[in-house]
């Protein structure tokens, strides 16, 4: 799934979105943890505190816009 999709599973709070962020970077987000803490175990909690980052940091409902700006010069974009 493409991170456009996956946000607006996070701004529908579709907890689809938890799942789908894990399966497309969870393995990089453990090795990332695990090369910091050396523990496995520690590590698999830092992934799934990354998780829960997420999902209480990206607001409900907020406009794709957000995250995703229009380039410059298409509909939407302010001069």
């Amino acid at each position: 799934m493409d991170d456009r999709s996956i946000v607006a599973l996070y701004l529908r709070r579709d907890e689809t979105a938890v799942r789908q962020t894990a399966e497309k970077y969870g393995s990089r987000l453990r090795a990332l943890a695990y090369g910091i803490v050396n523990d496995l175990q520690t590590a698999e909690e830092c992934e799934n505190d990354t998780y829960m980052e997420a999902w209480h940091t990206i607001p409900p409902h907020e406009p794709s816009d957000h995250f995703y700006p229009s380039s410059p010069g298409s509909p939407g974009t302010f001069p």
